[in-house]
């Protein structure tokens, strides 16, 4: 790459806080994996974790799709479970369940694991409701003072 490249494609850097090119490249990190797999040859679908994350990061998740995610209302201290073909897409539409959410994190599936996404999230809504105050009156611990949003809950 000459330096008239390096310039065009770098240049705009140099204008940008480094601790938001940071929060953007990290935050762009389940694409990232995917991409190192894929070239290191990596035959087994891993799923890759992501850290709670605030709301106003939510347009730098690129490739966050096939995605289990979760939301946290910190002030009102609720939680919700959900799933999406596309996080970002998903999480742009309201949810009436969890209005004032203000952090989210989210895990990338497999392709492999996509027809059972779906069944994944019940589990985990299931598995939090028995620890966390729920809508459902399902028998719960009622730990850490946070109650679940999910309004289906499976019994």
């Amino acid at each position: 790459m000459n330096s008239t490249n390096r310039e065009e494609c770098f240049g705009s850097l140099r204008t940008t806080n480094r601790s938001q090119v940071f929060r953007i490249c990290s935050t762009a990190s389940s694409a990232l994996r995917r991409v190192a797999d894929e070239i290191e040859g990596k035959k087994q679908g891993r799923i890759h974790k992501q850290d709670w994350t605030p709301r106003s990061d939510l347009e730098f998740q690129l490739g966050a799709s096939n995605v289990i995610y979760m939301l946290l209302d910190t002030k009102g201290k609720r939680f919700y479970v959900g799933e999406a073909v596309d996080l970002v897409k998903r999480l742009l539409q309201p949810h009436s369940s969890i209005p004032d959410w203000d952090l989210f994190r989210y895990d990338v599936l497999p392709p492999e694991l996509t027809p059972y996404r779906v069944a994944l999230e019940r589990m985990l809504i299931r598995d939090f409701a028995a620890v966390l105050k729920n809508k459902k009156q399902v028998p719960s611990q009622e730990i850490a003072g946070c109650e679940l949003a999910n309004d289906k809950v499976d019994a």
